[in-house]
């Protein structure tokens, strides 16, 4: 067959063509079914095994196939997902898909976009000041607000409207970074000694705020506090405020408006990822 092949090549128009005959065989099942077929296949598992909570990503798949599935998905399905998108597809997603539920896969891909345009919202900016007037108010006596889990005010900005008092946002800066809970209610008192002098400081703490606001309680002289926590019925105590402990806070409050499928996946990633 080269033999031949390499004599047509060598005439002046010469055409070529190359047949791969496919193996003929029959599906059955509905369509959902035979796609999911194709994915199994592709991925070279057995769904029966393979736990459910795993995604496609984590099983490995590759990414030409990726695009088929995506754009076969937006296509017969209305269902519109980008790649990254594809990836967090657990395997659950995919069995409910084979049979026939898939409103499940559209939800999960409108979860996603709703939580996107939330975060596009926020400017996440670190602060130079230490601290920031959270509202117009310019009479009675201020309100400190503590600095929330991501360290900067938008989520509370609503909320410091409402108030006729002067709100004031103890900001986080880029050199605090390193300071421990303790550290930074030390820290946050003396800007307040700066602020107010005569102490009787009104202050506000949020989910990590509260953190901060429950160690200044100890020490700094605070007239009143409102300590809003999404662990409040917990005692927070000095052995409680760990790294780790910080840290389990941090992934929850990132992760709230993500579907509970990825927020698995972030606490399953940051537990196999080493120190």
């Amino acid at each position: 067959c080269l033999d031949i092949l390499d004599k047509l090549l060598q005439t002046q128009h010469s055409v070529v063509s190359c047949i791969l005959r496919a193996k003929r065989q029959t599906t059955s099942g509905s369509r959902e079914s035979r796609i999911v077929a194709q994915i199994w296949q592709a991925l070279g598992i057995d769904p029966k095994t393979t736990p459910n909570h795993l995604t496609l990503g984590e099983i490995g798949m590759e990414s030409m196939f990726a695009v088929e599935l995506q754009q076969g998905l937006e296509r017969d399905y209305d269902i519109k997902v980008s790649l990254n998108d594809i990836k967090n597809v657990t395997i659950k997603m995919v069995k409910d898909f084979e049979a026939g539920k898939t409103n499940e896969l559209k939800m999960f891909t409108e979860e996603l976009r709703d939580c996107r345009s939330k975060l596009s919202k926020i400017k996440f900016l670190i602060p130079t000041e230490s601290y920031t007037k959270l509202n117009s108010v310019k009479t009675g006596k201020p309100i400190y607000f503590l600095p929330p889990l991501e360290g900067i005010f938008s989520s509370l900005e609503g909320l410091a409207a409402m108030i006729d008092r002067p709100v004031i946002g103890l900001n986080w800066t880029k050199n605090l970074e390193k300071m421990s809970v303790k550290e930074l209610s030390l820290y946050y008192t003396d800007i307040l000694k700066t602020l107010h002098p005569k102490g009787d400081y009104d202050i506000f703490g949020h989910f990590y705020g509260a953190l901060i606001a429950v160690q200044m309680l100890k020490k700094a002289p605070v007239g009143k506090a409102v300590i809003i926590d999404m662990l409040s019925e917990i005692r927070m105590d000095d052995e409680m405020l760990t790294d780790e402990y910080i840290m389990e806070l941090i992934i929850a409050f990132i992760a709230k408006d993500l579907p509970p499928v990825v927020r698995d996946k972030i606490k399953r990633d940051c537990n196999s990822k080493p120190d």
